[in-house]
């Protein structure tokens, strides 16, 4: 039985709550008990712990695949997503290894490099718009050709985007100043 837990303040500084997510019948967990680094001005600030855990395919010559559903909200039944997926290598792989993967959406590319994740570095790629509105949002890590070993994954965050363009604010909220 792999035993994970979850992770928030005080060793997360934005208090985000990190739960694992394992399904043991298609992944196997892999860990380090050494300090995962953040690269240069590195603006997620995962937390070491959730950094130090990643899963890999069980068959490793299958893909890392998962899936969502949207969640409807009152002023925008399909919302979009953006997406954070963060990497790091937990193992330190002999010359000849070769990590490296593409992440797809619903079959799709989702990013045209490949990425391949650095030995105890954090590292995150995320899309800067919200994906397009699907009625499933599926996931695949997929090894590329010259992959020796298959894909990981070490954390993802899923934000839902809230449009504001109909919400209001209170009138009776605050005053306005007007300086002369």
């Amino acid at each position: 039985m792999i035993e994970l837990h979850c992770c928030r303040y005080p060793d997360d500084p934005h208090d985000r709550i990190w739960f694992p997510w394992v399904d043991s019948t298609k992944w196997s967990q892999i860990s380090s008990t050494k300090k995962v680094q953040d690269l240069d001005n590195d603006m997620y600030e995962t937390p070491t712990a959730v950094m130090q855990t990643a899963i890999t395919p069980r068959n490793a010559s299958r893909n890392i695949e998962f899936s969502w559903d949207p969640v409807p909200l009152p002023n925008d039944p399909t919302p979009g997503y953006i997406a954070i997926f963060h990497f790091s290598e937990l193992q330190l792989l002999p010359g000849n290894a070769v990590r490296e993967f593409y992440i797809n959406l619903n079959g799709k590319p989702w990013s045209l490099t490949a990425f391949k994740p650095e030995y105890l570095y954090n590292d995150a790629t995320f899309n800067r718009n919200p994906f397009l509105r699907y009625p499933q949002y599926n996931i695949s890590i997929n090894a590329t050709a010259n992959s020796t070993l298959p894909p990981l994954i070490n954390a993802v965050e899923v934000f839902s985007v809230i449009p504001t363009a109909t919400i209001g604010t209170d009138p009776e909220g605050g005053t306005c100043v007007r300086a002369h």
